[in-house]
């Protein structure tokens, strides 16, 4: 079955793999061979996810954080007269990146968003988590600057729903060290670099973290528990446990390099059975978006 018919004037926006070529959808794939013009956040990230789907010649168009208004309007006429597919470096366009600018844009011209989804980090996290997360609170990336991230990490301590938070690769270790000095007692559940041949998923005290992922730099999201579950975690989890075949984290020196093994379909030997494994395709992705 091929893609849905597209409503005139529309922006597609396509989640992409987090790190697993295998992940895109077939529906993905077919819209953006039909798309007139394809968005991304980097040029460099855009040609080699093209590249490794096999589409070339494409029109390719930029939006980041340093698009301006102005730009940011014109790309939204694009989407009057022709088709527009709107991805990231990876994850789902529009949720914590500028996508949302272009979103809000075609949506005063009158111009509809039609969601394509995918491969989400925060469900991969939320599947993994073993516990009840019917509710919980996303606050994604922290502020930068000191004062103010000392100020939001405050107010997460009268928060009583699970805290999702994520960050960029060389934030986690300090970002696992805040963790450690403002909630020390508070469980926490980290998944690093999901769908590559170094995914993570560790669970244990905050203030156990440090020390078990040591310098190591990967795409992360996690989950920091509130307070009254620590009595609860004790019966079940008094050892940290990885959802990673027997795999722990590295504590090696920091190694400044973007998500390690890059995109690689089947990597992690899960293709159907009666399915031969899908070919190996070397993408690297950007900065993980949920």
């Amino acid at each position: 079955m091929g893609p849905s018919r597209v409503p005139r004037m529309a922006l597609e926006l396509i989640a992409t793999p987090l790190g697993d070529a295998g992940d895109i959808t077939l529906r993905a794939i077919e819209i953006l061979k039909a798309a007139d013009v394809v968005i991304g956040e980097e040029r460099k990230e855009a040609s080699t996810l093209l590249k490794a789907l096999g589409i070339e010649g494409k029109r390719l168009e930029l939006l980041n954080e340093h698009s301006k208004e102005e730009e940011v309007r014109e790309l939204a006429v694009l989407c009057k007269t022709l088709r527009v597919a709107l991805i990231t470096d990876c994850g789902t366009p529009g949720f914590c990146d500028p996508g949302a600018r272009l979103v809000a844009m075609c949506r005063s011209q009158g111009i509809s968003s039609k969601p394509i989804p995918g491969a989400s980090s925060l469900m991969c996290l939320l599947s993994v988590s073993g516990s009840d997360m019917r509710q919980f609170l996303f606050r994604g990336f922290l502020p930068a600057e000191r004062e103010e991230r000392r100020q939001a990490l405050n107010e997460l301590a009268r928060e009583q729903r699970p805290v999702i938070l994520m960050d960029t690769p060389y934030r986690l270790g300090r970002l696992l060290g805040e963790l450690a000095e403002v909630f020390p007692e508070r469980r926490v559940l980290l998944g690093c670099d999901f769908t590559q041949s170094t995914e993570t998923v560790i669970e244990a005290k905050a203030s156990a973290l440090p020390a078990l992922v040591g310098e190591r730099k990967a795409e992360f999201i996690l989950a920091l528990y509130p307070g009254a579950t620590d009595e609860k975690f004790q019966a079940r989890a008094p050892r940290e446990r990885s959802a990673s075949s027997s795999a722990k984290p590295r504590s090696a020196g920091p190694k400044k390099r973007k998500p390690q093994g890059g995109y690689r379909a089947g990597s992690n030997n899960d293709s159907r059975p009666g399915q031969s494994p899908a070919p190996k395709r070397k993408f690297t992705p950007g900065r993980r978006k949920p």
